[in-house]
């Protein structure tokens, strides 16, 4: 099983237009709405390959009904925290096809209460107890009200549990929560170069940064480029386990490129790519295999307005492009 957490999610609403521009009306000509929010994301991309998932998250007003509704229609298992006071963020994107450019409007979402706080951690604890998880994905920004040790906190006690713990998140609670070694992270470019404080001007630095973390005890690294590319470091004890029988043993960081394509939308396409990747780690594949997978779902992606959503056929086709690179550590 792999549970995903989102603590803050947002009704996803896609707004198609053409030729947008500031102070004018505009006529929208599609209306695209979604039960979003990272961990979401993630769990409708594994449930689309055909991987068993169970999102966790937290809604509030009449965006309840809608979540569930969705999530129901999707055939994804949902279990959800009510919380009393506060609506579920709407996040809106503006996709301008003409200008081939995207504007998003992001709420800040509703104030957690700290009873709402504690019944998200006796919620979360009970599943962990009840429920066989083999990888926990922790997504997305806290809500605002919630202690920015929160992640850190959770990740400790799954670390107990053995649950391979895969966080994609940003700023202090990232830099709070590596302290507790999540299993996987899962940064892109502009949230490791804040983590870092550094800037990555290209794949050199890139690769320093991967090993530097992976020297921190993170047991895999993937930094996300957008499209131009991704970069996976992976702890050398754990080779033999995912290591490709096409690679080097010596060399335990990679990078992929995704083919050149025209794309209707990115908004995602991060979450597809980490829903592919733990697919695959969850299958037992190697690590070029998980690599290659994640890469096609981000790309598939690309080609929806929908965010966090895939085609499966697309994806052994976009598989078959991709070529891993093994890079080496001087």
């Amino acid at each position: 099983m792999i549970l995903t957490v989102t603590l803050n999610p947002g009704i996803d609403k896609m707004l198609i237009v053409d030729n947008f521009k500031l102070n004018n009306d505009y006529r929208v000509k599609e209306v695209i709405l979604s039960a979003g929010g990272k961990g979401i994301n993630v769990s409708r991309v594994i449930k689309l390959l055909g991987g068993k998932t169970l999102v966790y998250t937290i809604v509030g007003g009449y965006a309840a009904k809608f979540f569930e509704t969705e999530l129901k229609r999707e055939k994804i298992n949902a279990k959800f925290t009510y919380i009393k006071k506060g609506v579920t963020r709407t996040n809106t994107t503006i996709i301008d096809v003409s200008k081939k450019k995207i504007t998003r409007l992001l709420e800040k979402g509703p104030v957690l209460l700290q009873n709402d706080i504690i019944k998200i951690k006796q919620t979360l604890t009970a599943l962990i107890q009840k429920t066989k998880i083999e990888y926990a994905v922790l997504s997305g920004t806290l809500p605002q009200g919630v202690d920015e040790y929160f992640y850190s906190d959770i990740i400790d006690i799954m670390n107990k549990k053995n649950i391979k713990v895969v966080l994609d998140t940003s700023g202090l609670p990232l830099q709070l929560a590596i302290k507790n070694k999540p299993y996987i992270i899962k940064p892109n470019l502009s949230e490791a170069e804040e983590l870092l404080n550094i800037k990555l001007k290209n794949l050199s630095e890139l690769k320093d940064a991967v090993n530097f973390l992976l020297k921190c005890g993170i047991k895999i690294v993937c930094i996300t480029c957008g499209n131009k590319g991704v970069i996976v470091g992976v702890q050398k004890e754990l080779l033999d386990k995912y290591k490709s029988v096409t690679t080097n043993k010596k060399e335990n960081i990679f990078f992929a490129q995704p083919p050149e394509i025209e794309i209707k939308n990115n908004v995602g396409s991060g979450d597809a790519f980490l829903g592919g990747f733990i697919f695959s780690l969850s299958k037992k594949e190697n690590i070029e295999s998980a690599i290659k997978t994640g890469v096609s779902a981000g790309i598939s992606n690309t080609l929806s307005y929908k965010p966090g959503y895939i085609d499966k056929k697309n994806i052994s086709f976009f598989y078959s492009k991709i070529k891993v690179k093994e890079l080496c550590i001087e």
